[in-house]
């Protein structure tokens, strides 16, 4: 009997949810495909705990920090969705822990691939009537969906396909003028569609960043400043400030401050929302379900304020502290394209919280090398102090 590739089974398992995202008016055929991608997924990671089980000789090599840092993680995530009911923390878990044995480039080429032929797919099925283009004004401003349920959404997935195209050419490569003239040009062209089209500013904002700092990470202006204490101190702690900030300005706004009323005209009435939810939810510890209460009109869209009220407080510190850890890994390792992305997607966490639903996001599996890389810290942490004492032992 031949031997199942798991890893082809995950990769359709993202399709199948990156897709579910891409035609949310034709959810009764999805829904179906979610559930049995949930459990594809949970048979996987049996598989690879079973394997992985099968290599414990004795007691002594059970690794009991991995165990109690996946417990601790897993409970976390299953009180968040208890409270929430929110299916994209499944989703989340779901694809980290499957996520062994495979490669992240190989993932985010997936999603260029299947997001790329999705995009087109609805395109195509909005222009001969099957799904609807819903118009949504903003002013004078007429925003087409194209066949998305909203129009941003438009705008996002055409900013997430680009973001896939620039990692792919330059994780492994090195940065060209050439290279940044045909981004430029790609990046300047799809803006322009956007801007006419959904006319979505945080996608438009999200490609102009990127241009930007790939610009910057050739002239070696990163590289130059990499080792400022400051820099570093405010790249990993980026997501803890935003998160601060978005308190703050909400109670200013709350307090009729004018630095509060200007910054929610900029925001386009974002604070206002933060207000209304906050009002009607408070902060709890475990996250509320929302659902019912949010709406197209009335959403909560700044992601710092939804992780707060939807999620919860014990939550919302865990995702301070996982921030801080991937933006360090990241620093660290001099992965700085990839740090440029996150930077981008937590700073446009003010206008949207798409970014943080992992088939909207593909970069977000990289969580599960930030997990690895904590666990095998913890470990060696733990090895040195074992040898040290052993060592004072023998002296004595």
């Amino acid at each position: 009997m031949k031997k199942i590739n798991f890893n082809i089974i995950y990769y359709f398992c993202l399709g199948i949810f990156i897709l579910s995202g891409l035609f949310r008016t034709m959810q009764q055929i999805f829904d179906p495909l979610e559930i049995l991608a949930y459990a594809l997924l949970i048979i996987k990671i049996i598989k690879d705990n079973v394997e992985e089980c099968k290599k414990i000789k004795n007691i002594k090599d059970i690794n009991k920090k991995k165990i109690l840092i996946n417990v601790g993680i897993l409970a976390l995530f299953g009180v968040a969705f208890a409270f929430s009911r929110d299916i994209t923390l499944v989703k989340f878990i779901l694809l980290i822990y499957a996520f062994k044995g495979l490669e992240f480039e190989k993932c985010v080429k997936v999603d260029l691939y299947v997001r790329t032929i999705g995009v087109i797919a609805v395109l195509l099925l909005c222009k001969v009537g099957v799904i609807e283009d819903i118009l949504v004004t903003r002013g004078d401003i007429v925003r087409h969906s194209l066949g998305f349920y909203h129009p941003n959404v438009f705008g996002d997935n055409i900013s997430l396909i680009f973001f896939d195209y620039i990692y792919l050419s330059l994780y492994n490569q090195s940065i060209t003028w050439k290279k940044i003239a045909i981004y430029s040009i790609i990046g300047i062209g799809l803006s322009t569609i956007i801007y006419f089209v959904s006319n979505t500013r945080s996608a438009i904002l999200a490609i102009l960043m990127i241009l930007i700092g790939i610009i910057l990470k050739k002239i070696n202006i990163i590289g130059k400043i990499k080792e400022n204490k400051l820099l570093k101190l405010t790249i990993t702690n980026i997501f803890i400030i935003l998160e601060i900030f978005t308190i703050v300005i909400t109670i200013l706004y709350y307090n009729n401050n004018y630095i509060g009323n200007l910054v929610n005209k900029m925001f386009s009435l974002r604070l206002y929302y933060n207000v209304q939810f906050f009002e009607h939810f408070g902060i709890t510890p475990f996250g509320v379900n929302f659902n019912g209460f949010s709406n197209s009109i009335m959403t909560l869209d700044m992601a710092y304020s939804n992780i707060l009220i939807r999620y919860g407080i014990f939550f919302t510190i865990f995702m301070c502290i996982i921030f801080k850890k991937l933006l360090k890994y990241l620093y660290e390792n001099k992965n700085y394209i990839l740090m440029v992305i996150f930077l981008i997607f937590i700073i446009n966490g003010l206008f949207e919280n798409v970014w943080l639903r992992i088939e909207r996001n593909i970069f977000m599996l990289i969580f599960y090398q930030v997990v690895q890389q904590y666990i095998k810290d913890k470990n060696l942490g733990k090895q040195k102090e074992d040898e040290r004492v052993q060592e004072n032992f023998t002296q004595n």
